[in-house]
């Protein structure tokens, strides 16, 4: 039979497909990729949520630092009467709930900045020291347990209405002018726990003369350490220098850099001390709030510590700057 006059006739082949080995090869690149961007989005998303709580406890903290340094710029002001200038013989008329809520103190000076181990607050367990602060604010008609009148000489906290101020503070017409009736304004910080959350907590005097409810500032704040500067060894007033200048004779060149060598040493200085006086208001205050504890072989959450530092200045406390005192 001649081949050559044969009609084509198409051999059907069998259907071809990937080998094993291409599939597992496949598989593999395919999972080496889906773990890849699976590592990338919890990354991702696990920096989101860390810098998500660093931006809202730095708020957090920002907002309690202006609360605390308000408080203590105030401290002690009730109109043209500064608690730091006067002692407990100021103080005409003194109620209060508590002694910690009173004008008066146990020390020389009256207490603008305070300390208490325990605020007496109900369901709030403290942790460490309070600190207080106390001072004026106006209102329209304050409430008869917080109401105080105040010159600049002498302040009254009667515990009733005031409607004569001059015979509140027991003085004549000379100091009309200069008479303020103020509300007691008290705040407080304290670390401790209330309704099973621990932090920094603000408490404020009500207008029936007792706390507030506890303000939470800072979630998880584990301690507060209080530290107050003290100014000493103040140099010469102003006055003394124009007085000494003026009877002093023309200094040479020379006579002016020794001048200059001998001021350096006259400047003021400051004791740094955890201690509260009770003679004397600090001039500064430093915070320093823990939120966390050094666990070396503990996991990442509980291997954290952070540390809050809050400086707040006080007034009236710095004596070299303010020569009234």
């Amino acid at each position: 039979m001649n081949n050559k006059n044969r009609s084509h006739i198409p051999v059907k082949t069998g259907m071809q497909g990937f080998s094993l080995i291409e599939f597992l090869v496949a598989s593999a690149l395919s999972m080496i990729v889906l773990l890849a961007v699976s590592s990338s989005y919890f990354t991702a998303r696990s920096l989101n949520t860390a810098a998500t709580a660093r931006l809202n406890v730095q708020q957090d903290l920002r907002n309690a630092s202006n609360q605390i340094v308000r408080d203590a710029r105030m401290a002690g002001n009730f109109g043209c009467f500064n608690m730091s200038a006067y002692d407990a013989q100021a103080v005409i008329a003194d109620s209060g709930s508590k002694d910690f809520l009173k004008l008066k103190g146990s020390g020389k000076m009256l207490p603008a900045v305070r300390e208490t181990g325990s605020l007496g607050v109900t369901d709030f367990e403290q942790s460490g020291k309070a600190l207080i602060f106390q001072y004026g604010i106006d209102t329209a008609s304050p409430n008869a347990a917080t109401v105080v009148a105040s010159s600049c000489t002498n302040i009254t906290k009667p515990g009733k209405k005031i409607t004569d101020s001059k015979a509140a503070l027991k003085t004549d017409g000379s100091q009309a002018g200069n008479i303020s009736i103020m509300k007691h304004e008290v705040n407080a910080y304290a670390v401790g726990t209330a309704g099973g959350q621990k932090g920094l907590y603000r408490f404020q005097l009500t207008e029936k003369g007792e706390w507030s409810n506890p303000q939470l500032l800072i979630k998880g704040i584990e301690s507060m350490s209080i530290h107050y500067f003290y100014t000493q060894n103040c140099p010469e007033t102003f006055e003394e220098s124009e007085t000494a200048s003026a009877s002093a004779p023309t200094p040479t060149p020379a006579g002016n850099a020794q001048k200059q060598e001998e001021d350096k040493t006259k400047d003021e200085t400051f004791k740094y001390t955890p201690t509260l006086s009770g003679d004397e208001t600090p001039a500064s205050i430093e915070l320093l709030l823990n939120s966390g504890s050094i666990n070396a072989g503990g996991s990442n959450d509980e291997n954290k510590v952070q540390l809050y530092q809050i400086n707040a200045t006080v007034r009236g406390g710095n004596k070299c700057a303010d020569r009234l005192l």
